[in-house]
């Protein structure tokens, strides 16, 4: 029995580590290449303000989160906060409830949050 819940606590930190963002990702341009499997992202209004919500993937054999995590961008893509399961995290569920909720796809994010190009910042001759 002691050797069961050993394994299983193991496996609560080896997830715990892999989805914690720091890092790894900061942007929702990271986030998306290295979460190719991401389909449940959300666009909200909190405070006049639009936020994406990216949910990611329950992937741990011996986990039991009671939700996947959540990963919160700004309107310039930026990550701003994140749960490993938001569903038991009632702090970040009254943070980020909004009634201004709509789903978007990951085309549009893309899109719509393009990587930079490099360069010193000056314009082309």
């Amino acid at each position: 029995m002691m050797v069961v819940i050993v394994i299983w606590i193991g496996s609560e930190v080896n997830y715990g580590r892999r989805i914690n963002p720091k890092g790894k990702f900061d942007t929702i341009q990271k986030y998306l290449a290295t979460h190719p499997d991401t389909s449940r992202i959300y666009r909200i209004e909190k405070d006049r303000n639009q936020y994406i919500i990216a949910h990611g993937k329950v992937d741990a054999l011996l986990a039991f989160p009671s939700s996947p995590p959540a990963y919160v961008f700004d309107s310039s893509g930026k990550l701003v906060d994140w749960a490993n399961d938001p569903g038991d995290n009632s702090t970040f569920q009254n943070k980020w409830q909004s009634n201004k909720r709509e789903p978007v796809t990951r085309n549009e994010i893309e899109k719509t949050f393009q990587p930079k190009p490099e360069g010193d910042g000056k314009p082309a001759p």
